[in-house]
């Protein structure tokens, strides 16, 4: 479902939407390749 649709300054035209499934695969994607870093965190690993 759209919720709004607009133009930035530089004329380019954007969508506000509610997520679908679809939307699911690149976030998860990037959460598992931070979590192999090894950082000083508190937690590590997927």
């Amino acid at each position: 479902m759209i919720i709004f649709t607009g133009n930035t300054k530089s004329k380019e035209e954007y969508c506000i939407r509610h997520l679908e499934t679809k939307d699911t695969q690149a976030p998860m994607d990037y959460i598992n390749e931070l979590s192999l870093e090894r950082t000083f965190i508190l937690r590590q690993g997927e």
